[in-house]
């Protein structure tokens, strides 16, 4: 495959896109994570408090590992059909499992049937967030220049912050203006519902994408070819994995399981943790850009090791911050986690496009992207949850994030620095 060249206006018009189909996708995957406490009752209520906790946030689980599967399935269409079709089939299949979720009855007018759909809701979630933050973070590092890779490629972590950032808005909105009893009730439905028109948008938009490459051999979407593929570059998928598991845990224990689980007695559900999840998030925006802006300058590997060491000095303090119940001490606990956590975030998508070879791309980044989150970071608000309710554990969930962290740091310290190559020097000398 041979990289296309784009003017300077069609970059920002594909970008615009590729941004806005990472906000709805996201959205819609992160409002259940905020709305797992109200959820746990209603679809769950046999079960004590704590089993309705953590069957709703299993459930969460669910769509982490359906993700696997879902790259499994869509890579491969975005390296033999292009990128654009894989981006066009995620952002549906992601409006079309929120719509429906948003429409299920509770358990008590259906019983058993409430969670199971709720699962396989959860699951067509999964699938199309397995191929859509991959293949967007793909798309924009092969349009962008060489200097601007890692800039132009956050745009896609940027659309997936606000889409996280409009559902904990959403949450709080509505626990503020409706109350506990009112969301219970009904207004816990408005969420999933309202991706629908983003969703229409990001169709629209993304049907006119121009394509980055050139398409591949499309004789074999197998599975198998997919398995066999990866297969051959375990050692590249499991850079990738260590590469992304210890920030990734470290956003979905600081910005998912927390505001939804703190100390008992502290602030559990009290709108003001959403209210201060929601702006932590907003200030990451920016510095998501500040990330990939760096590594342009400065290398990818040399401030992915400084934000990891960073994380490492602060997640002691910032966990015990953040459970106090303290409004104070929780905004300074979610700030010194979410500056590195940011940053991090900005440079992976060009850092693991530079090590991925072109003709797997987007099946290689996507599988082992999604294995990496499926297995260690969007099970670990269950996990914290296990730590945390059954085994009383307080300091699990932070030993959990840093040995994840140490697995990173140790994988990009075997790295070489590729920020200033094209992707075709890349691929030629790894």
């Amino acid at each position: 495959m041979q990289q296309t060249q784009h003017s300077k206006e069609g970059i920002a018009r594909v970008m615009l896109a590729a941004t806005i189909g990472n906000v709805l996708e996201w959205y819609d995957f992160a409002v259940y994570g905020y709305l797992a406490t109200t959820l746990g009752p209603l679809f769950f209520p046999n079960e004590s408090q704590t089993a309705q906790t953590l069957s709703a946030f299993a459930v969460f689980a669910v769509g982490y590992l359906m993700r696997p599967v879902g790259a499994m399935v869509l890579g491969p269409i975005g390296d033999r059909f292009g990128r654009r079709a894989m981006l066009v089939i995620t952002v549906l299949m992601m409006g079309l499992s929120s719509l429906v979720m948003g429409l299920l009855p509770t358990f008590a007018q259906i019983g058993l049937a409430a969670p199971v759909l709720m699962v396989l809701c959860r699951m067509g979630q999964g699938m199309s967030v397995g191929g859509e933050y991959t293949g967007s973070m793909t798309y924009s590092a092969e349009i962008a220049p060489i200097r601007w890779r890692g800039t132009l490629s956050s745009f896609a972590t940027v659309g997936c912050l606000t889409g996280f950032l409009l559902g904990s808005a959403t949450d709080w909105i509505l626990k503020e203006q409706f109350g506990a009893a009112a969301v219970s009730a009904w207004a816990w439905r408005v969420p999933f519902l309202l991706g629908l028109p983003i969703c229409a948008l990001a169709i629209w938009l993304r049907s006119s994408l121009p394509e980055t490459q050139t398409q591949g051999a499309k004789e074999d979407l197998s599975v198998g070819k997919v398995f066999t593929d990866i297969t051959r570059n375990y050692r590249k998928a499991f850079e990738i994995i260590s590469i992304v598991t210890g920030v990734n845990i470290a956003f979905y224990l600081f910005f998912v399981w927390v505001p939804d689980l703190l100390k008992p007695g502290a602030a559990n559900n009290e709108p003001w943790v959403q209210g201060f999840n929601t702006m932590s998030m907003a200030y990451q925006i920016p510095l998501v850009l500040l990330g990939g802006w760096l590594s342009d300058r400065f290398g990818r590997r040399l401030i992915s090791i400084i934000s990891i060491v960073m994380l490492l000095i602060v997640s002691v303090p910032a966990m015990h911050l953040c459970q106090s119940g303290i409004k104070s001490e929780f905004a300074i606990g979610q700030l010194l986690v979410g500056i590195p956590v940011s940053i991090l975030f900005g440079l992976q998508g060009a850092l693991i496009v530079e090590i991925t070879p072109a003709a797997i791309r987007c099946s290689l980044f996507s599988v082992a992207y999604s294995l990496a989150i499926a297995l260690f970071a969007g099970t670990s608000p269950l996990i914290a949850t296990w730590f945390t309710e059954s085994l009383k554990w307080q300091w699990g969930p932070v030993t959990y994030l840093m040995v994840g962290l140490l697995v990173s740091l140790w994988t990009l310290f075997t790295l070489p620095e590729t920020h200033r190559q094209s992707l075709v020097e890349v691929n030629s000398t790894r």
